[in-house]
């Protein structure tokens, strides 16, 4: 493990100054239309007591997945609430499509959904579903995010098509960090 982690954590601090000095900027929108939404996030963030959250409930055994309940959802974030107002999640199914209602109910200030799978469509609608009811508490959507992480694994990868929907392929939006002349 330790011969994995080494090499990797020196090609990122190599790679981060490279990265900043000629990397392409995000495509993000940062027109007039998203200057209140960016402004919402950026206050959230600077003042939300954020901790990522999945269910307890939800298992995968076997490639089985067990979705997470309501009940359970409600018992995890009551412990949580006390010491957070704020939450990141994973995924916005198997269950999460609940924690909207149930945060808000308990008062929680902002929730950030993840995205585990940017290209599945049923994750993104009821990402955007839990936007649409609950447009006081969710301040963001973070897509991908296991995604991007999978590619240290496997070194960065750019295919010139999207994969389709399930695949675990990595892919990039934009341009990838560069890896000329690093040896993962």
């Amino acid at each position: 493990m330790q011969r994995l982690i080494i090499p990797l954590l020196a090609a990122l601090s190599a790679a981060a100054p490279a990265a900043a000095a000629g990397a392409a900027q995000p495509a993000c929108a940062t027109g007039q239309a998203a200057a209140p939404a960016l402004a919402r996030l950026r206050t959230a963030l600077a003042h939300g007591r954020f901790v990522t959250y999945q269910p307890t409930a939800l298992t995968v055994s076997d490639g089985r997945i067990v979705s997470a309940d309501a009940a359970s959802i409600r018992a995890d974030l009551s412990v949580l609430r006390p010491r957070f107002d704020s939450l990141v999640t994973y995924d916005a199914i198997h269950g999460a499509e609940e924690i909207p209602a149930i945060a808000a109910a308990l008062r929680f200030r902002a929730l950030i959904i993840g995205v585990w799978n940017p290209l599945d469509e049923a994750e993104l609608r009821a990402a955007g579903d839990a936007v649409r009811r609950h447009p006081d508490l969710v301040v963001g959507l973070s897509l991908g995010n296991a995604t991007c992480i999978r590619s240290f694994s496997r070194g960065f990868a750019t295919p010139t098509t999207a994969p389709p929907p399930g695949s675990s392929r990595t892919w990039w939006i934009g341009s990838p960090p560069s890896t000329a002349g690093r040896s993962w």
